[in-house]
């Protein structure tokens, strides 16, 4: 007789008078992983929401071992389950030891030295190389995802959810994850791993159940899904009851076989860029279209931040006017444009004139934010079909799942991590720079710190990327102009110089930004500091502008005037970094104008800073 550790009856939730949990059944077997993919993160969210006993108006029952609780007395059932969260839970300031014992164990402070040496022993036996007194700041993301498992290996809980816990975690913490919860299964414990990512399911899973738009459409074994790809797809996409017509078989296998190679695209090294082409180029063939447009939106600014093609040689024409694409994504998020066009309203959606005779415009959202337009041309009229509607839907998935790849740097813990460290680094050079400058005005090195001051300065700027890369709500690994600059401007706040901002959103990756920085620090450093002679008083614009193929930047004062010879004569340092930056990093122009004060005008070409062509604006 199967038992079971828990069970879902009749589940119903409702938030903002919206059912978004349909009465779903569910069961958790004693000793299984039982993984639900939802086919979207919003299901998901849901799903875990109610689990973690964040939405009380749920109907329904919960079964947990052989008690049974209305769904509506969540502080009695939600107190029966664990979770391991997206984020983890434990005492960042206490050591390993404290977090595994000292909650539950009254007399823990009395026996310390015994609990240090249980924990060691632990950790020890799961093969995991770490000091049991470590703080717990001081681990990765994964070393806290197996340590927060371990803490519920010594609880006595039976049932316990997982929620994307599995997320970029490296394989060899992978094995060791899996070690543990093998060992907890032998033990009857039972894990209800919530995820919506494909790549997830298999790794863990002993039964799948599928959840689209608070429902679950099917629940299998994970070896029936494994053999059946084609049912995968459509449960993931919530086509219960999609029906496959023998003249339909080929156009179906050419789709799936189509989703799958983009799925193997999306866990290799490719970058965003080729995963989208790809999903363009099958997305314009399977429905039929002339072309097909991804753009990648900034979920802050709402702005472009870069357009996909999957003809890029005539591309440039079909692509619609930025202004709509934003009002578009600014609209009633469930809901896609669809207009069959005439001349005139040609001339409002793009760019150029063309062809087009139908159009489409459907927008990918990700936790309830937009982060990109799918726009579809036709160069004939034409009614989409509702199996266009399904195929454009599971491409949505595939472009929100490479999106979310591509932000691993981001948006990884890991690098988080590397971003918490690198950001201490540099404090300490910037300490260890300022003591070196209080020896220096000892000895009356005036020029000396003045290097130091300037040196101090380079570093402030490449840290302020940092710590906007760490603190970056939205995890991209796209960082806004504006905002570094706005940063360093800080830096060089005095009330004998004005600076005035004039600054359009603008977009680079990353591994720009830092350079960037440096370049602008360099620009405002030498203003401040030469610009004005004695008086020292004067005004300083900073100017950068977003075009369609370049971001423009200026830095202008209202000072003596450079000597123009010395701007161009090689050996100055800062103007060195400056020029290299610009023109090896960035393959952009630097151009130097003295009247009525100094004015530097840079110009960064995009296809250089993202390492492609065909940015929109």
């Amino acid at each position: 007789m199967e038992k079971y550790n828990f069970r879902i009856r009749n589940l119903s939730a409702v938030r903002f008078q919206k059912q978004i949990i349909d009465h779903i059944d569910f069961d958790l077997r004693e000793g299984e992983v039982h993984t639900v993919i939802g086919t979207t993160a919003t299901d998901v969210s849901d799903f875990v929401d109610i689990l973690e006993g964040g939405n009380s108006n749920i109907s329904g029952n919960i079964i947990i071992g052989e008690k049974e609780y209305d769904a509506g007395d969540i502080g009695k059932w939600t107190k029966e389950i664990d979770h391991i969260r997206h984020e983890n839970t434990l005492y960042d300031n206490l050591s390993i030891v404290h977090n595994l014992y000292l909650i539950s164990r009254p007399f823990f402070l009395l026996n310390k030295k015994k609990y240090v040496k249980l924990c060691q022993k632990l950790l020890d036996h799961f093969d995991i190389h770490i000091d049991a007194e470590t703080k717990v700041d001081m681990l990765t993301h994964e070393q806290k995802n197996i340590i927060e498992l371990l803490r519920l290996y010594l609880c006595s809980k039976s049932t316990i959810v997982l929620h994307e816990t599995l997320d970029y975690m490296d394989y060899a913490y992978y094995l060791k994850f899996q070690q543990i919860i093998s060992k907890m299964q032998g033990e009857g414990k039972s894990f209800l791993y919530v995820t919506s990512k494909f790549e997830d399911i298999f790794k863990l899973s002993d039964r799948i159940s599928f959840l689209s738009k608070g429902r679950i459409s099917g629940t299998y074994l994970a070896e029936e899904v494994k053999k059946d790809p084609t049912k995968t797809m459509c449960l993931m996409s919530g086509w219960e009851n999609f029906m496959v017509e023998e003249n339909q078989h080929e156009e179906i296998h050419e789709m799936i076989d189509a989703i799958f190679k983009g799925t193997e695209i999306l866990t290799s090294s490719y970058e965003l860029r080729d995963v989208l082409v790809f999903i363009a180029d099958n997305l314009a063939k399977h429905i039929q279209a002339k072309h097909c447009v991804i753009y990648i939106i900034d979920e802050m600014a709402n702005n472009i931040i870069d357009t996909i093609n999957n003809d890029d040689i005539a591309g440039k024409k079909y692509r619609l006017k930025s202004d709509f694409v934003e009002r578009l994504a600014k609209s009633d998020t469930n809901k896609f444009f669809f207009a069959n066009c005439t001349h005139e309203e040609r001339k409002n959606y793009f760019e150029e004139e063309n062809d087009t005779k139908s159009l489409m415009g459907v927008p990918i959202i990700h936790k309830a934010k937009v982060v990109g337009l799918i726009q579809v041309s036709y160069d004939k009229y034409y009614m989409y079909t509702e199996k266009d509607l399904m195929y454009i839907a599971t491409m949505k998935n595939e472009i929100v799942l490479a999106i979310e790849n591509s932000r691993l740097m981001g948006r990884s813990a890991l690098l988080q991590e590397s971003h918490h460290r690198i950001k201490n680094n540099l404090q300490i050079i910037i300490s260890l720079l300022y003591m070196q400058k209080n020896n220096l005005r000892k000895s009356k090195e005036a020029e000396w710190s003045d290097a130091i001051d300037t040196t101090i300065y380079r570093i402030k700027s490449i840290a302020a990327v940092h710590d906007m890369l760490s603190n970056e709500k939205m995890k991209s690994s796209i960082v806004n102009l504006r905002k570094i600059i706005t940063e360093i401007v800080k830096l060089y706040k005095t009330p004998r110089i004005s600076l005035v901002l004039e600054l359009d959103d603008a977009f680079m990756p990353y591994n720009k930004a830092a350079s960037a920085a440096l370049v602008i620090n360099e620009l405002i450093n030498n203003c401040v500091k030469h610009a004005f002679g004695s008086s020292g008083e004067g005004i300083v614009r900073v100017v950068c502008r977003d075009g369609d193929e370049e971001i423009r930047m200026s830095v202008i004062d209202n000072g003596k005037g450079a000597d123009e010879q010395k701007l161009h004569r090689k050996g100055g340092l800062g103007i060195s970094i400056v020029e290299s930056i610009v023109s090896g990093d960035f393959k952009g122009k630097i151009e130097y104008r003295v009247d009525h004060g100094t004015t530097v005008d840079i110009v960064f070409p995009k296809h250089i800073i993202y390492d492609g062509g065909g940015h929109g604006k």
